[in-house]
This record gives C-alpha cells, sequence and structure tokens, in this order.
C-alpha cells in the first residue's frame, strides 16, 4: 500500500520527497555532478563510480539491508533522472 502522503504523486516527486538512511544531499548533489561530468567508457570507470557511491554491504552481519537498498535505489533513480541517456547507455552496456 502507498504511504498516503506520496499516492498520487509521479516516481520524480516521490523521489525527491523521501529522505534517505545513510546519504545527505550534499553527498548526493556531488554524485550526481560525478555522473554528469564522467564517461564511463569501460565497466571498470562505472565499477570505480558505485565503489565510492553506493552504500556497500558489511561483510560479518546484515546492517540495515532494507535502508541500504533504500538509498542505492534512490540513488539509481536520480542518476536516471540527472542523464536519462547516460543512465540508459549505461544499464545496457555497461
Amino acid at each position: 500500500m502507498a504511504h498516503p502522503d506520496l499516492a498520487g504523486r509521479t516516481p520524480c516527486e516521490v523521489s525527491n520527497s523521501v529522505s534517505m538512511y545513510f546519504y545527505h544531499e550534499g553527498l548526493v548533489n556531488y554524485a550526481l555532478d560525478v555522473f554528469r561530468t564522467s564517461e564511463f567508457g569501460t565497466a571498470q570507470e562505472g565499477n570505480r563510480f558505485f565503489e565510492v557511491f553506493a552504500p556497500g554491504n558489511t561483510t560479518s552481519q546484515a546492517d540495515r539491508p532494507f535502508e541500504r537498498f533504500s538509498d542505492y535505489e534512490e540513488l539509481l533513480v536520480r542518476l536516471m533522472e540527472a542523464d536519462h541517456d547516460k543512465w540508459l547507455y549505461s544499464r545496457i552496456y555497461g
């Protein structure tokens, strides 16, 4: 069931109204700037981007998996909104 405050909104509107768990807006904006200005000519370049900006996982025990996934999903949505063509190309060929 959709959150009552978010019902009827577009994904973009929902995306920008939900706070993130691990990230703050300054870090997200920096990640978006890096995404916009990077070429991602190889899979390794894309991997490096997510090594730096993805919320990551813990190896010894589960630590807030929902929150980590939620932030990762929100980051992907914002990357798509920032440069849809680059995001789409990276998803197909990256």
